[in-house]
């Protein structure tokens, strides 16, 4: 494959219910309240809601502990992260979308709010399934492994190299960065998808124990065994 222009995905469906959003919320006992509050906000969300993405087939090589992206220089946290010259790899953005982030509720109603927040984690997470899908479907890798930036890819400053592969990302998708390197929408997602012989968590990946948001421990040789050969 030879690297090609940035390609958006802006058809992704956005499918919510009360039941899902219940579920995320883990409340210990349910009200009416609180699912007036959750019916009232999925008929704004799905009237205006339009998640996206963005991906580009790029190409990747390691030069002792820095990865290249189609020249753009990064510096892994990973060691036995490497790639070979020209190695298939995808940076992308995901993100819930402008039009659900532009929804206002009054300031002192906490819990729609909270629920509004979760509402949109939901669907970003759909979002990067969907991209992720998508990728599966028509390039036809083994695995799919994600490492991003303030994680396993490097630290957070290195939003700044991803967003330069991908482009003009807020013109394209509508997420910019921050003076802090954080993304708006907040609920939006980045980073590089390469391929490995089995699906790893890239928390298996990233070396940052203190995370509150671990889901899986750190395995940093994981790599060595399932990286594909060739």
């Amino acid at each position: 494959m030879t690297t090609e222009k940035t390609r958006v995905l802006d058809n992704i469906p956005v499918d919510l219910n009360v039941s899902s959003v219940l579920e995320r919320l883990k409340l210990r006992a349910e009200s009416n309240r609180i699912r007036d509050i959750i019916l009232e906000l999925i008929e704004m969300v799905t009237s205006v809601a339009r998640p996206k993405a963005l991906y580009k087939i790029s190409q990747a090589n390691s030069i002792k502990r820095k990865i290249l992206v189609d020249g753009v220089e990064f510096t892994s946290y990973i060691p036995t992260l490497s790639f070979s010259q020209g190695e298939v790899v995808f940076p992308y953005v995901a993100t819930c979308g402008l039009e659900v982030d532009s929804i206002k509720i009054p300031t002192n109603d906490f819990m729609k709010h909270y629920c509004l927040n979760l509402i949109k984690e939901m669907i970003l997470r759909s979002a990067s399934r969907y991209l992720l899908d998508y990728l599966i479907e028509n390039y036809e890798p083994a695995q799919l492994t994600r490492i991003g930036p303030g994680e396993a890819l490097g630290p957070l400053t290195q939003q700044r190299e991803l967003f330069s592969i991908l482009g003009d990302v807020e013109n394209k998708i509508g997420v910019r960065l921050t003076d802090h390197n954080m993304m708006v929408p907040e609920k939006s997602s980045s980073g590089i998808y390469f391929e490995t012989t089995v699906k790893l968590e890239s928390c298996q990946l990233c070396p940052d124990t203190k995370c509150e948001g671990r889901r899986a421990p750190y395995q940093p040789d994981l790599l060595s065994k399932y990286r594909k050969k060739g």
